[in-house]
């Protein structure tokens, strides 16, 4: 019994370890310590201020890529520091809840490595925004929303290759693959019927914040915004069509909120709420136990 205490105690304690917090500097004489191509077996807490955009995709997207990560600098003050002589240190494929830019001040767990040379994070460790400078402003896009149906519809009349940038308004008719918090997405098929599990059009590894990731489920009302994509593939000898909303579209969960929302009616009908189907019938409200809600 004292052993199985012990146990328990000990279990407990490796529980509540966290990742220990240390300054930008810390975590370049930490990785400057290891051998090149070695990683910590630590995991570190690295708070900085964000200083430049690094990877293929910096001049154009901020160093944010169709992966829903970012590559960037982090230094204990902020600047332009974008190199480890320059007392940045990289982090290498961070995943935050959404973009970070320069001058952000952020928390990154991770642990660290020698890549080559390069002192930086390990991919996807997880980015925390502490501070946010202002964000610049985004020209508005005209975009229309449209439905599941229509963006299919559209999606078949393109051309194979051509692309083309949507707002779908619709229901999640199934989750075929539930949210990745290491690459911020998730794959679902939607339709526009709430009560559906049959989807009309797939958004393949769309992206979303971590509390929609979270809490996204069937029949959620979202909005896509994204592009349709039309691409062939062999099977059987044959070619097939595959229609879809690309990889990279942002997801939005968009329920209507309260119940008190659902117009009643004499004629009999499903209504969805919130993600939640409810019954209404002969101007009262029920849920599908049969219980009396309004």
């Amino acid at each position: 019994m004292k052993k199985l205490f012990s146990f328990i105690a000990i279990a407990c304690i490796a529980m509540t370890v966290s990742a220990e917090q240390i300054t930008v500097a810390q975590a370049l004489q930490i990785a400057g310590q290891l051998e090149q191509g070695a990683t910590t077996a630590e995991e570190y807490e690295v708070v900085g201020y964000v200083t430049a955009y690094a990877g293929a995709d910096a001049a154009t997207d901020g160093g944010w890529s169709k992966y829903s990560n970012q590559i960037f600098w982090i230094a204990d003050k902020k600047g332009t520091a974008a190199s480890n002589a320059d007392g940045a240190l990289e982090i290498y494929q961070g995943v935050p809840s959404e973009m970070v830019y320069v001058g952000d001040k952020v928390s990154v767990k991770a642990t660290l490595t020698n890549y080559n040379g390069l002192l930086e994070t390990t991919k996807r460790g997880v980015v925390t925004i502490l501070e946010k400078v202002e964000r610049p402003e985004q020209p508005a896009e005209e975009l229309t929303t449209i439905t599941a149906a229509e963006a299919l519809e559209k999606c078949q009349a393109l051309a194979v290759g051509a692309t083309e940038k949507v707002a779908v308004l619709c229901y999640v008719a199934s989750i075929k693959t539930p949210y990745d918090s290491n690459y911020g997405n998730v794959t679902v098929w939607l339709n526009d019927d709430p009560t559906s599990t049959y989807g009309d059009i797939q958004a393949y590894r769309a992206k979303c914040s971590a509390e929609d990731g979270a809490a996204l489920k069937e029949h959620d009302k979202v909005l896509v915004v994204g592009n349709l994509s039309h691409t062939t593939y062999e099977k059987d000898g044959e070619t097939k069509h595959s229609y879809q909303i690309a990889q990279g579209a942002q997801l939005t969960i968009k329920n209507e909120t309260g119940v008190e929302n659902i117009a009643l009616g004499v004629e009999a009908k499903k209504v969805m709420m919130d993600g939640v189907v409810y019954i209404v019938r002969d101007n009262k409200l029920f849920n599908l136990q049969g219980v009396q809600i309004r």
